[in-house]
């Protein structure tokens, strides 16, 4: 199958023009997916039904990548582990700052703000995103090279991140590891690239941008 992209400036009709497509394949059979972002979804349901007619819905559906993922585990298994939600990625993220609060260093003044659990997930998807680990924010919290408090704020995402991966080992599979999952078992018995090192420093990278750039003020 090939890649083609539709390129315009913002209302130019890119995505009306994607939905027609979608329609007239959906003619010859089969039903079309079209992947929009999580938070477009069911915009994007109905742009599609106004564009297009009551009837679109029958031949194409709208999915995110999330639940394109979803999707294709509610067909093959995802094993014993069950799906841990925004909800109850906030509450272990609680339960994990109650329980080693005497360890937090640069949180321990704002950990009991407002807003701050939200934050932290999002940092936490972030770290997923770039397939950041535990260990490499440990490491980057020990360059010397870094600021007291850019090391301080390492340490304490590197605490709190292995002890929500810990939890997660038990029972649950975040969220956030859903599409990567998906995109290990669909490379599976592929060959590893030339970009293996490449890749290893654009994470080392991020991770020091993603720390540095969430929670900028204690």
């Amino acid at each position: 199958m090939g890649l083609r992209f539709i390129i315009g400036r913002a209302g130019s009709g890119k995505t009306t023009r994607c939905m027609e497509e979608i329609i007239e394949k959906g003619k010859a059979g089969g039903r079309q997916v079209l992947i929009v972002p999580e938070q477009f979804t069911s915009q994007t349901e109905r742009d599609f039904i106004e564009a297009c007619g009551q009837g679109a819905i029958l031949s194409a559906e709208v999915l995110s990548f999330g639940r394109l993922a979803h999707r294709v585990f509610s067909k093959t298994g995802i094993g014993a582990r069950v799906p841990l939600d925004e909800i109850g990625k906030s509450m272990a993220l609680q339960k994990i700052l109650l329980q080693e609060k005497k360890n937090i260093v640069y949180f321990q003044n704002v950990m009991d703000k407002p807003g701050f659990v939200e934050q932290l997930g999002l940092t936490l998807t972030e770290f997923f995103q770039y397939q950041i680990t535990p260990e490499q924010t440990e490491a980057l919290s020990q360059n010397e090279g870094l600021t007291a408090a850019a090391r301080e704020k390492l340490a304490d995402l590197s605490l709190i991140f292995r002890a929500y991966m810990d939890f997660l080992k038990k029972d649950y599979i975040s969220g956030d590891e859903m599409l990567g999952l998906l995109a290990e078992r669909q490379a599976l018995g592929r060959p590893n690239s030339g970009w293996t090192a490449f890749t290893a420093l654009r994470r080392r990278n991020s991770a020091l941008s993603v720390a540095c750039s969430c929670f900028p003020h204690r």
